[in-house]
């Protein structure tokens, strides 16, 4: 299992695009879950944010297109709560 590290490197495009929408990404690891939290910032666009499921597949993508290995079930991404 890759270590949060590597999977925020591969994911570094995307974290760029939300970061500009006025969000944050983050990612954790533990043993059997990969954890990535977008979370709202006080400038957050509301209108920008994806569906998650559309989001968890641009993120299996981009793990996938830069070589990081997430077997399935094992990605978890979590959004922030509804305004």
């Amino acid at each position: 299992m890759p270590d949060a590290e590597t999977v925020s490197r591969a994911l570094s495009d995307i974290e760029s695009a939300l970061r500009s929408d006025g969000y944050g990404l983050q990612v954790a690891v533990t043993p059997g879950q990969v954890l990535v939290s977008i979370e709202a910032g006080p400038s957050s666009c509301a209108e920008c944010l994806v569906p998650v499921d559309l989001m968890t597949a641009m993120i299996q993508s981009e793990l996938a297109h830069h070589g990081v290995h997430v077997a399935a079930g094992v990605l978890r991404i979590t959004y922030p709560d509804p305004r």
